[in-house]
């Protein structure tokens, strides 16, 4: 599936994006670019079921996370590879965001495609550097969400999305979207009759605040150290999560 820029408009109007945060991505077609890079490697045609579930891992790739980046990729490894084996009501989509200062609005790593076709191995292209720009990664992976839900409906599958954050740090670098922004983009996902989960991860540090302003809900909110043993409790509990919801489970929380 190729979305071209000119499909974007309608695409974001169906989608129903917060007026703003609209004006704001009209005006910069390099962050649309990541809304795109996001669902290229998607084929809703060989699709066979009529429901499909979206785990997209949005993790801060700042130069601080170099002391725990391998154990980091070594977690989202195994929940991804453990995810692989989990019997779903519907098709399970993967994809992973970068949040780095090198890309503007994050940088597409592991676009969306279905579980068993991801493969991360030793080259996975994840060497920490630069600064934060959480809020600027966070709306435009959450823009992408609303519309890799469009798309589904349109091919009349039923997407459930569940997106997490992963950060040592608070923003910094952001320049087109703030706080309220990603709480606008989160409340548009998470409230309605179809609710999607969004949460968020602070590792090494506390962002209880800074989430909160966010928009995240706190019991989706956990704070971890920076050792092994924590991250391993933390991916263990997301493959849980997401393997409940892919199951047909309740969406909330965690």
């Amino acid at each position: 599936m190729k979305i071209a820029i000119a499909d974007l408009p309608a695409l974001l109007d169906e989608a129903g994006i917060p007026t703003g945060i609209r004006a704001k991505l009209d005006g910069n077609p390099h962050a649309l670019l990541r809304v795109m890079d996001s669902l290229g490697e998607i084929d809703f045609d060989v699709i066979e079921t009529t429901r499909a579930y979206a785990f997209l891992a949005v993790i801060d790739r700042s130069t601080s996370v170099r002391r725990f980046r391998d154990t980091l990729i070594e977690c989202y490894r195994g929940t991804v590879d453990e995810l692989k084996t989990v019997k779903t009501t519907g098709t399970l989509l993967v994809g992973c965001t970068a949040i780095t200062s090198e890309v503007e609005g994050g940088e597409v790593i592991l676009p969306f495609q279905p579980i068993g076709r991801v493969k991360i191995d030793d080259n996975f292209e994840f060497v920490p550097s630069g600064s934060t720009p959480m809020y600027d990664t966070m709306v435009i992976s959450l823009v992408a969400m609303r519309v890799l839900v469009v798309l589904a409906k349109r091919n009349r599958i039923q997407l459930t999305a569940m997106v997490y954050l992963v950060s040592d740090g608070d923003d910094v670098g952001s320049v087109h979207f703030g706080a309220a922004d990603t709480a606008e983009m989160a409340a548009l996902m998470t409230t309605g009759r179809r609710k999607h989960r969004i949460s968020a991860v602070a590792v090494g540090t506390s962002l209880l605040h800074e989430f909160a302003e966010m928009g995240i809900d706190k019991d989706a909110v956990r704070e971890i150290g920076t050792d092994a043993e924590s991250l391993h409790q933390l991916f263990e509990e997301m493959s849980a999560s997401v393997t409940a919801t892919s199951q047909g489970g309740d969406t909330g929380g965690f």
